[in-house]
């Protein structure tokens, strides 16, 4: 019997998270990965071609992007194709104080229920993603589970001695602009290093033009040192004893867990402030700080540098318990193949 053919939908080039999970879909199914061309036109026509092609017997989105995911989800099951989506970061949510999120736009709020009905399977990224489309979607969709990222713990590895961690504090934010800046806690990050002036604090991620003033405001011990590569980053996180994410959202959080895995202490948002997904990966291994509050993040990176080893080993322990290799391709299969149209005809 042939292998039940998934076409997997992305809206731009593959991050690192979509990566993975290509390889797991392409470890099971005879896979076509498809690009937003970037006309809803064209989008239809590829599909419409692709499924007569028979190369998409399940359709996996990668976020339910408002612009397009009904128009899929609706030809698709018009076609009798199964529809999947990987989705609970900013497409199923909004920040109001920060006007920060897809469901700030009527029109996207007004598409995400009828899309969410013609959809077989969601995947959150966390029981917060869930919530959240849960919340947007005024019910709970029978077919909403979560999902939770990996973490390969044989990879990022924490130095072999955790005594020896420095007093040193990351962040990673992938983009950094007037925005992100202020929405993933980077221009808090910064001005938090200049009442620490014995940590050193590292800011991971592409500047922007509109970011260059915070550049130009940061203290002596800010380094900004822009993309780096897998290896740079692993090494940074393993030196590392502090690692910050002081952010107004989060559906997951996969640097703040790998960075746990390195030994890394983590500072996280205080629930109280923003609800995120953080507490639901940290566990209680965390530091808190409220979103926005120079000083109390001081205060959390300086106990998360000072930790010691105990602590730093059970935030790796976290990680490795929870979040283990293997875990999410086994479940991501599993679902899918409960969706695969030739099962259902043999049931029959």
């Amino acid at each position: 019997m042939k292998k039940p053919t998934v076409l997997l939908l992305l809206p731009y080039p593959a991050t690192s998270f979509m990566q993975r999970d290509e390889a797991i879909l392409r470890s099971a199914f005879s896979t076509t990965t498809y690009i937003y061309p970037g006309s809803r036109l064209k989008l239809v026509t590829d599909l419409l071609r692709m499924i007569i092609a028979g190369k998409a017997d399940i359709v996996v989105c990668w976020f339910i992007m408002p612009n397009y995911a009904l128009v899929v989800a609706s030809l698709a099951k018009l076609l009798w194709r199964r529809v999947v989506f990987i989705a609970g970061g900013l497409d199923v949510d909004w920040v109001q104080s920060l006007n920060y999120g897809a469901m700030a736009s009527p029109r996207a709020r007004q598409r995400f229920l009828p899309t969410l009905k013609r959809s077989d399977l969601i995947l959150a990224f966390s029981d917060f993603s869930a919530v959240r489309i849960a919340h947007w979607a005024s019910y709970r969709p029978a077919g909403l589970h979560t999902l939770y990222f990996e973490v390969d713990s044989n990879y990022f590895q924490p130095p072999s001695d955790l005594s020896q961690k420095e007093r040193l504090a990351v962040t990673v934010c992938y983009t950094i602009n007037s925005d992100t800046a202020a929405q993933k806690g980077v221009d808090t990050f910064v001005q938090a290093a200049a009442t620490l002036p014995d940590v050193q604090f590292v800011v991971v991620g592409k500047m922007e033009a509109t970011a260059v003033s915070l550049q130009a405001s940061a203290s002596s011990n800010v380094q900004f040192v822009g993309r780096i590569s897998d290896l740079e980053l692993l090494a940074l996180y393993q030196r590392a004893g502090a690692y910050v994410q002081l952010s107004a959202h989060e559906g997951f959080g996969v640097a703040v867990a790998e960075a746990m895995a390195c030994g890394c202490i983590p500072v996280i948002t205080d629930p109280a402030s923003y609800q995120t997904s953080m507490p639901e990966v940290v566990g209680e291994c965390s530091y808190q700080a409220a979103f926005g509050d120079v000083q109390a993040l001081a205060v959390a990176v300086r106990l998360a540098v000072e930790a010691a080893p105990a602590q730093r080993q059970a935030a790796r322990q976290r990680i490795v318990e929870w979040f283990a290799p293997g875990t999410r391709q086994q479940a991501m299969i599993n679902w899918l193949r409960q969706l695969d149209p030739q099962k259902a005809e043999e049931k029959k």
